[in-house]
């Protein structure tokens, strides 16, 4: 169960495409895990972080690139773009760049608890 999340999004306009930089800092809690697992071995502990966190930027990055397939933009981010960086979203077709937008995400799972151990 996901308890927290921080987010952090950066827009960079340098480049001729623009790269909008998410990072997901998430709080976890197991609620029942079994005790053959030993996640209170640190390095497990660790390393089940580690793949939770990448199969989350994966789906992260699975459900920004279909949103761009079909133009719908319910995150906001041509609302970031106009609010932030008006000058350069005049200059534009939201339309027409949106689909060619590069996303980097980037996550980070921590486990804080461990609740029933089966």
């Amino acid at each position: 169960m996901f308890r927290k999340l921080k987010r952090k999004v950066e827009i960079d306009t340098s480049a001729s495409v623009p790269k909008i930089n998410i990072k997901l800092d998430f709080a976890a809690t197991l609620e029942e895990y079994d005790s053959r697992h030993h996640l209170d071995d640190p390095k497990i502990k660790e390393e089940l972080e580690k793949i939770v966190s990448e199969a989350m930027k994966n789906e992260c990055m699975r459900i920004l690139a279909y949103l761009q397939e079909v133009g719908s933009d319910p995150i906001g981010f041509g609302e970031m773009f106009r609010s932030k960086y008006n000058d350069y979203y005049k200059t534009i077709d939201w339309r027409k760049v949106y689909p060619d937008i590069e996303f980097n995400v980037e996550v980070n799972t921590k486990i804080d608890f461990q609740g029933a151990i089966n």
